[in-house]
């Protein structure tokens, strides 16, 4: 903890609300993050330190530690101005439901596969139980590297006995975009 800079990790103990005499790297090490407070925390991180974190860099935190670490290492680096602008995640569109039962309700998601969607996608697989597949379409156009992002983004899903299917085609899926037409003709009638 000494190599850490220490307005992180007033930052972080702050926001953890430690006792004095609390070991705070501990915790730190040991306490897993949740998704809202990691946004919380990084906005603090952010605001304090003059930094910017991406999404491809938050997707490797679990744990407040890791957090503190990332950060101080963003603050300590020369050159804190990337060269290139960002990329933008690439844009998916999600499926999730039971393999066996066809009858069964599908969640359907659409959006860039930012850090916060891809927790929701990999929540609600999770939710949907072992055996549940979960079809994650990219544009046709997408590259190899989006399909690694995806891939890496969603792996946790594999985890929780959840299939994961990726693959590039014409976007949105037809039959979806079919779906969503009729849905709407059905309700102004």
């Amino acid at each position: 903890m000494d190599v850490l800079d220490g307005r992180v990790v007033r930052v972080v103990t702050d926001f953890l609300v430690l006792r004095p005499g609390d070991d705070g790297w501990a915790v730190m090490r040991q306490l897993r993050i949740h998704p809202t407070d990691l946004f919380e925390l990084v906005q603090r991180l952010e605001a304090e330190l003059g930094i910017v974190f991406s999404d491809p860099l938050l997707f490797g935190v679990r744990t407040y530690a890791d957090l503190a670490v990332l950060a101080h290492r963003l603050a300590t680096s020369h050159d804190r101005v990337q060269r290139e602008p960002p990329v933008p995640p690439p844009f998916v569109w999600t499926r999730t439901g039971r393999c066996a039962d066809r009858t069964a309700a599908v969640l359907r998601r659409g959006g860039r596969l930012t850090a916060y969607l891809a927790e929701t996608i990999v929540d609600d697989a999770r939710a949907a139980g072992r055996g549940a597949r979960l079809e994650v379409v990219l544009r046709s156009s997408a590259s190899a590297r989006d399909v690694m992002y995806v891939d890496r983004a969603l792996a946790r899903a594999r985890r929780y006995g959840v299939v994961v299917q990726i693959y590039r085609s014409d976007f949105p899926p037809a039959d979806e975009v079919a779906g969503a037409v009729a849905h709407a003709g059905a309700q102004r009638a």
